[in-house]
């Protein structure tokens, strides 16, 4: 067969299994019950990229003493440990970084290839976002097309179980979907910040530490501070969220490069509060060092992010909205207002006018709308300014 027969052929096959033209590839629509294209990136020699590169896995030693004070230390390598993302990914049964055979990738081999992976990302978000425009018109044949589609983009290790009950066919499946790429993100930020020449530096935590590019300082127990921080924290935790007391390992005071500069035009802001934000363990290298997105707490040592959030002029929603990003005229941010809200009346006011909603939670007197509890989202990153980091431990009730 020569070369033009064999070319022919790979278009013919091509369109057979997918219902696309291969010269078309670029604008590839995925066609019900057929197969989906996924780039793939190769290098001169004809290799496939993706499984190049050196294992960043551990530093091959450590020292015995770092310059970073004992907590911060403690911090870095928790949040820069590889196989506990590793671990995690299988726990939310992910398949990216397994072998045909079961065995593991180095996770540092499966994000090399950065515009292949974030390529992924984005079909990812896309096909949720599809899920998300047809998910209450009950039609299982299209839901059924696009779960398939997002876990072609996105694979999934199901095991022996059936696709059937995996379709993305309500709200709550189709939030968690969004977190966890959205957590797959943070996994390839993190390898990034740790790919480079950490195992050959005299102090490897000191050096994972400068590339975050945020510093921290350990706040004192006996402080003020502190208390306000605990205070906030178990006055906030919902009685619905039973079952656990969630107890402060260690608070710092949090301060990334560049973002005091960035926050000071909204320093004037009225309307400016410290708002909790929550995070796996795999994204907190990424968060430090380039900002914060919304997730949930999913671990037993977790780490809680309160931010100061210039909020500005609010726009009060009563239940979920796929557009709610797209703010009316003079709006900065939108509040999902919920049933049960703390008592402002016990609000603290800190000394740089930041509120810091810490009352008693009460329940909202003829509520309308379906959202438990007051959640606010800013969608301008410069309205956001890092303030505390708090690791805590979940003790579960037995």
């Amino acid at each position: 067969m020569s070369a033009n027969d064999a070319t022919s052929e790979f278009e013919r096959k091509f369109y057979e299994k997918t219902k696309n033209c291969w010269s078309n590839r670029k604008d590839f629509f995925c066609q019900p019950k057929q197969y989906a294209w996924l780039e793939m990136d190769y290098d001169e020699n004809g290799e496939d990229s993706s499984i190049q590169g050196q294992s960043i896995l551990v530093p091959k030693s450590r020292p015995r003493e770092t310059k970073l004070e004992a907590p911060i230390a403690k911090f870095i390598s928790l949040i820069c440990d590889i196989n506990m993302m590793r671990q995690q990914m299988v726990e939310i049964g992910l398949a990216f970084f397994l072998h045909h055979n079961g065995s593991y990738l180095d996770i540092h081999h499966v994000y090399c290839n950065c515009y292949i992976f974030l390529l992924l990302l984005n079909r990812g978000y896309d096909v949720l976002k599809n899920i998300a425009d047809v998910i209450g018109q009950s039609n299982r044949t299209l839901l059924e097309d696009l779960s398939s589609q997002f876990y072609t983009v996105i694979p999934h290790d199901f095991g022996f179980q059936k696709m059937c009950e995996f379709v993305i066919d309500t709200l709550p499946k189709l939030k968690r979907k969004i977190e966890m790429v959205e957590a797959l993100g943070e996994i390839e930020v993190t390898t990034k910040l740790l790919e480079d020449n950490a195992d050959i530096q005299e102090d490897p935590l000191y050096y994972q530490y400068e590339q975050l590019g945020c510093k921290l300082v350990p706040v004192e127990v006996s402080s003020q501070e502190f208390l306000m921080i605990e205070n906030y924290m178990k006055n906030t935790h919902a009685k619905t969220h039973s079952g656990y007391a969630v107890d402060i390992v260690q608070v710092f005071r949090a301060s990334r490069n560049g973002e005091t500069e960035r926050f000071q035009k909204f320093s004037d802001m009225s309307n400016r509060m410290l708002l909790w934000h929550g995070s796996r363990l795999t994204n907190w290298a990424g968060i430090l060092s380039q900002g914060s997105g919304s997730h949930e707490v999913q671990n037993l040592t977790t780490f809680l992010l309160p931010l100061q959030v210039a909020l500005g002029d609010m726009n009060e929603l009563l239940s979920a909205n796929s557009d709610a990003d797209r703010l009316p005229s003079g709006k900065l941010s939108t509040k999902a207002v919920g049933a049960m809200a703390p008592d402002f009346k016990e609000a603290q006011i800190l000394e740089d006018g930041i509120i810091v909603p810490l009352g008693n939670p009460k329940e909202r007197p003829k509520h309308e709308g379906n959202l438990l509890h007051n959640e606010y989202i800013v969608y301008n990153v410069e309205q956001i300014r890092m303030r505390y980091v708090i690791q805590v431990e979940f003790n579960y009730e037995i």
